[in-house]
C-alpha cells in the first residue's frame, strides 16, 4: 500500500491567536484536486497564491510546510507541542498575517511548520479557519463549497436521501455519537485529512474476532513510521447509513488518547468512508458542530 499522510489533531500548550473572519464572507465553491484521496484547495498566503492545502477537519490548527514559510520569509512564532498519529512532538511555527481560501481569511495565525514531503501538500487548512462556516463537500462534482453558517438548510435533490447525524464537539472536532458496530455504540471522529479510516484498540477487540487483518506501514506528518493492521469491517452504522465493507487500519495512536477515546470503540472516519456519500455538509457554527449527509 502506498504511503498515507496521517494528519495531526491537536496542538498543546498556549492557545493560538484568534482567527478573524470577515463579518459577511461570500460563499465560494472551490474545485478540489485529489491528493492521496484527500482534498486540496487553492490558498493564498500573504498575497501570494498557487499553494495547495489539504482540507483537514481533524486538525485543530492550520499547518504550513516549512519550505513555504522559508520561501515567503515568514517570521518565526512560538514552538508548540503537536499531537500526531505517532505521538507528541515539539515543532516550530511561523506567523502568517494573511491566509485566504475562498471566503476563509484568517489573520495573525501562528502555523505549525512541518515538511512538505510529510504533509503531501503545501499545508493543512484546519478547523481554526472554519469556525462559523459551513463546509459542503460534493463528491460527485468534486467541489468544496464554503459559506457562512446559517440556520437555513439547503434543499436536497429529488434523488437524494438525507442522513442527519447526531454529533457533538470535542476539542473542536466533530464527534459522531449516533454510530454503531454490530449494534454496539461507537464514537466516530470526522477527519477529512486522512485518506484511510483509523480504528482504536477497543474497536479492534470487537472486530478482529471476525475479520482477518493485513499489517501495513504508514508515515505520519512528522515523518515517523508506524505499523497498522488493515482490514474491512461490516455493519458499521453512521446515522442512518450502514457501511458493509468499511476499510479500517487499527493502531494504538496518540489522538485517541488525546480525545479520551481509548476505553470505548472509536474510529477516525477518513475520506475513504466519507466518499461513499454523495454530499457531506459540516456546520462549524456555535459550540456543537453538525453533520448532514446525502446518499446516492
Amino acid at each position: 500500500m502506498r504511503l498515507l499522510a496521517l494528519l495531526p489533531l491537536l496542538c498543546l500548550g498556549q492557545a493560538p491567536p484568534p482567527v478573524e473572519l470577515p463579518t459577511e464572507p461570500p460563499a465560494a465553491t472551490l474545485v478540489y484536486l485529489p491528493r492521496d484521496e484527500r482534498m486540496t484547495v487553492p490558498v493564498t498566503i500573504v498575497g501570494q497564491g498557487g499553494f495547495r492545502f489539504v482540507v483537514d477537519t481533524g486538525a485543530q490548527r492550520s499547518v504550513l510546510a516549512r519550505e513555504v514559510a522559508a520561501r515567503l520569509a515568514l517570521p518565526a512564532g512560538r514552538p508548540v507541542r503537536l499531537v500526531s498519529m505517532s505521538g507528541i512532538s515539539q515543532v516550530p511555527t511561523a506567523r502568517v498575517t494573511s491566509l485566504v481560501a475562498g471566503p476563509l481569511a484568517g489573520h495573525a495565525l501562528e502555523a505549525p511548520l512541518l515538511a512538505a514531503e510529510d504533509l503531501g501538500a503545501d499545508g493543512l487548512l484546519g478547523i481554526d479557519a472554519m469556525q462559523g462556516q459551513m463546509l459542503a463537500i460534493d463528491f460527485v462534482h468534486r467541489t468544496v463549497t464554503v459559506r457562512k453558517a446559517s440556520r437555513r438548510v439547503t434543499p436536497l435533490a429529488r434523488d437524494e436521501a438525507e442522513v442527519i447525524v447526531t454529533a457533538r464537539s470535542r476539542y473542536g472536532q466533530l464527534v459522531v455519537t449516533d454510530a454503531s458496530y454490530r449494534g454496539k455504540r461507537i464514537r466516530v471522529v470526522i477527519d477529512t485529512g486522512t485518506a484511510v479510516s483509523m480504528g482504536n484498540e477497543a474497536l479492534r477487540k470487537l472486530v478482529t474476532r471476525r475479520e482477518a487483518v493485513t499489517p501495513i506501514r504508514l508515515r505520519d506528518v512528522v515523518g515517523s513510521w508506524m505499523t497498522a493492521d488493515y482490514t474491512q469491517i461490516t455493519s458499521v452504522g453512521v446515522g442512518g447509513v450502514v457501511f458493509q465493507n468499511l476499510p479500517v487500519a487499527f493502531a494504538d495512536i496518540e489522538p485517541f488518547r488525546a480525545f479520551r477515546l481509548t476505553d470505548q470503540p472509536a474510529i477516525l472516519l477518513g475520506m475513504d468512508a466519507l466518499a461513499l456519500f454523495r454530499r457531506v455538509e459540516i456546520d462549524f457554527a456555535g459550540r456543537a458542530p453538525a453533520l448532514r449527509a446525502s446518499t446516492t
